[in-house]
């Protein structure tokens, strides 16, 4: 299990850094040390992190590369501008990383990092307020705001998507779970945010 947290054992200098939890020995190795990094996703063999590094009011898309979860070696592939932010890379293959770029316009798009072609393209132009991808059996789960509320859609290439929520609040964040082929939501509710469980559907 992949994660981000802030070091609470030296709360006058604090970063966010990574971290993996090992569900056989049941322990937590870090990762990185001060880098002010998150938003940390597997590649498909497990091989790589892509993450976002945070530095001087810019932030970066870079990769971790693994050898027997030791770091082997970081590069960065994409710097941000001073009117640009990253977030939420995702591996779609082994080669390919989506991301989420927000613009000086507040518009905010799906984009592609080919690994193979060291190359930054346009992957989704549909969706304009895109945050939190999240790569599943389905496809790519992003939240987005088009109809003036945030829900989650599967977004594809080119200017595809399908909404896959109808709330009248707010979702966040979702993932999905195959063998019960349901929906992991964080949905406002009256009560503040509930995680949530709903059964796959697409709508209009």
């Amino acid at each position: 299990l992949l994660f981000d947290q802030v070091d609470i054992l030296n709360p006058y200098v604090s970063y966010r850094d990574l971290y993996i939890y090992d569900f056989n020995t049941k322990k937590v190795t870090r990762l990185t040390t001060n880098l002010r990094a998150q938003d940390p996703s597997p590649s498909p063999r497990g091989d790589k992190i892509a993450f976002i590094r945070n530095d001087g009011g810019r932030n970066h898309l870079s990769i971790m590369e693994l050898n027997n979860r030791n770091v082997k070696k970081i590069t960065t592939l994409v710097h941000s501008s001073f009117q640009q932010r990253l977030s939420g890379p995702e591996f779609i293959s082994d080669n390919e990383i989506v991301f989420a770029m927000r613009a000086r316009n507040g518009q905010e798009k799906l984009f592609v990092y080919v690994l193979s072609e060291h190359k930054v393209k346009p992957w989704n132009t549909g969706l304009l307020s895109v945050q939190n991808p999240r790569m599943t059996a389905k496809g790519l789960l992003v939240s987005d705001d088009r109809s003036n509320v945030r829900n989650i859609y599967l977004a594809g290439p080119g200017a595809a998507f399908t909404p896959v929520t109808n709330t009248l609040t707010n979702i966040e964040t979702s993932d999905y779970d195959p063998q019960r082929n349901e929906l992991i939501v964080s949905e406002l509710t009256s009560e503040g945010n509930r995680l949530m469980s709903i059964p796959f559907a697409t709508f209009k």
